[in-house]
């Protein structure tokens, strides 16, 4: 993943940069044939009103651009994923009450011992 709530494209275009070159790289070494590679996730959504929306077309442009030059001509194409969990639902979410909360390590007090002695 690229980060958490990305909207800068060049970012994801240069993590596809780099992801292509070491599929290159594994596939050479190992003589691994990638049937597909994931891309990772961090596809943002705008929470003010001057952020601006991730251009999804542009970020296909550059990665594919970036596919081509490295990955291209292959035996068989490498099928590309991607998780958009955030910029598909995030938009369509609600406020909610919560009900329940988990007390793990990380949010006890600090005079608390994190592990049972």
């Amino acid at each position: 993943m690229v980060a958490s709530n990305e909207l800068d494209c060049p970012l994801f275009e240069e993590t596809a940069e780099i992801l292509f070159k070491l599929i290159v790289e594994i596939s050479q070494k190992l003589k691994i044939k990638f049937e597909f590679v994931n891309i990772g996730g961090g596809v943002g959504i705008p929470y003010r009103p001057e952020q601006k929306r991730i251009d999804l077309k542009e970020m296909s442009r550059a990665s594919r651009k970036k596919y081509d030059k490295s990955l291209s001509p292959r035996p068989a194409p490498i099928k590309l994923f991607t998780e958009c969990g955030r910029y598909i639902t995030g938009p369509y979410g609600y406020l909610f009450r919560v009900l329940h909360i988990k007390n793990t390590y990380k949010n006890l007090p600090d005079w608390m011992p994190a592990w049972p002695i």
